[in-house]
């Protein structure tokens, strides 16, 4: 085994150990332990439990780069058209990592993921910002999108979307027991939709982020545990 895959190893079973025990309740010696090396090896790939956190995040989110690579090299789009195909990039790799999306969700928002919930924050926002701040800079200098701080309006956005996070683990937790509740969730969606659009200064329902498929791929994941209980 090389050392990149093993490096893989290590962060695949600490992702599986903080959804399932958490962070806090999680140590290094319970890692090593489950991932058969020995102590010198971790950390040999990792200094702390901290930087280890922080890989679980970033390898996830990084997967995402070289769609928004592509996507920021297209010169056959408008600026609305690629940040329209900055979201749905989005939507899609949600929808094919729906599983990890869904126990993210169920799990970071614990008191003992604090941490790890800080550095996926940080993370997005480092990763991502810089596409939607480009394609939003794109847009006002074409006359297309009316933002009067154009520089770091993506972050902003990015920012927006943190901001509600919770309030949509909740929603998605509760949809465990009462189904309904991710109508509310897509509700609650649409209403971030509608503001991107509002504060970009473009039509209702330029900008879609996806609801209607998320929404059908999280029920789908859900139904499909309620039923493995």
């Amino acid at each position: 085994m090389t050392a990149n895959e093993r490096r893989a190893e290590i962060v695949a079973v600490a992702e599986r150990m903080f959804n399932e025990r958490g962070y806090d309740n999680t140590s290094i010696a319970e890692i090593i332990e489950a991932a058969g090396i020995a102590k010198g090896t971790f950390y040999h790939h990792f200094s702390s439990k901290t930087e280890l956190a922080e890989s679980v995040v970033t390898d996830r989110l990084a997967s995402l780069r070289p769609l928004y690579d592509e996507i920021a090299s297209r010169t056959d789009l408008s600026a609305v058209e690629r940040l329209q195909a900055l979201f749905d990039a989005s939507s899609t790799w949600k929808q094919s990592n729906i599983e990890f999306m869904v126990s993210t969700v169920l799990s970071m928002y614990r008191d003992e993921n604090a941490l790890v919930l800080k550095r996926l924050y940080q993370c997005s926002i480092r990763l991502f910002g810089p596409y939607l701040n480009a394609a939003i800079r794109e847009g006002v200098e074409a006359g297309e999108i009316r933002v009067p701080f154009p520089d770091r309006f993506g972050e902003f956005l990015l920012a927006m979307f943190v901001g509600v996070g919770e309030s949509q683990a909740d929603l998605v937790s509760a949809s465990l027991e009462e189904p309904q509740k991710l109508y509310e969730y897509a509700k609650m969606v649409e209403m971030i939709e509608y503001s991107v659009n509002l504060l970009l200064g473009l039509p209702e329902k330029t900008i879609n982020l996806g609801t209607e498929e998320i929404l059908g791929q999280i029920a789908a994941y859900l139904e499909k545990k309620e039923h493995n209980r």
